[in-house]
């Protein structure tokens, strides 16, 4: 067993950008913040991984490919595998867990 704390870690910048919690065989668990209303981050799921988008405080946008869901504080999004998406802060602060997983691909 292993525990760690969100405090455990620090952001890219500061008080906000993103932190890994967990990082491990095929996962990452990790935080995102974003302050500034229009900011954003950008990600692409390779082949073999997908995304899960948990918002815990504020509202935003989440973009896959080309479609646009509004987000806010108990929202869900599953990113397929090779889905490009993008996460973009509407409010003062949106505050997100994600958990990115890669699973086996037959070939």
């Amino acid at each position: 067993m292993q525990k760690t704390s969100e405090k455990d870690s620090a952001f890219s910048f500061g008080d906000h950008g993103v932190k890994t919690l967990f990082s491990g065989t095929g996962c990452e668990l990790g935080m995102q913040v974003l302050k500034i209303d229009g900011e954003s981050g950008v990600c692409l799921n390779k082949k073999g991984e997908q995304t899960i988008l948990h918002v815990i405080e504020g509202t935003g946008t989440i973009r896959v490919n080309d479609a646009f869901v509004s987000v806010a504080a108990g929202d869900t999004v599953r990113v397929e595998e090779g889905e490009m998406h993008n996460i973009i802060c509407t409010g003062v602060e949106l505050k997100l867990v994600y958990l990115k997983c890669v699973y086996s691909v037959s070939a």
